[in-house]
């Protein structure tokens, strides 16, 4: 993190899930069967864009860090992980999103300096 990015940039992620399952990392939240998981994000600026793929099982995150990262959701307990980051741009990724899954599986970004991107996202097993 650089000296003129405030530390609040790199405040943790917070999603709900819609699972019952109850371990270390999860809280229960409001009796309903949902739990929310707290993410370290590990972008070392502002986080300002989020999107979910079509089907709601990876989602991506943009920075002021250049970077983004990709993240599944893990069938066995319903928790979010890291698949992995890349740099974007040459400057902020103020924002992204996902392709239609007929497409395959790419996401389009947009940055500083009137750059846009699109990159395929591969799943390594």
């Amino acid at each position: 993190m650089n000296a003129s990015t405030p530390s609040t940039a790199t405040k943790p992620l917070k999603l709900l899930n819609n699972n019952t399952n109850n371990n270390n990392d999860t809280q229960q939240s409001n009796n309903n069967n949902k739990t929310s998981q707290t993410l370290s994000h590990n972008h070392l600026d502002y986080v300002l864009s989020m999107s979910f793929d079509y089907y709601g099982r990876r989602f991506a995150t943009s920075s002021g860090d250049r970077t983004v990262r990709v993240w599944n959701l893990n069938n066995n307990d319903g928790m979010w992980s890291s698949q992995g980051v890349f740099t974007a741009a040459r400057g902020p990724v103020q924002s992204l999103s996902w392709a239609h899954p007929e497409f395959g599986q790419l996401i389009a970004t947009a940055g500083a300096g009137k750059l846009i991107c699109i990159y395929l996202c591969v799943i390594i097993v």
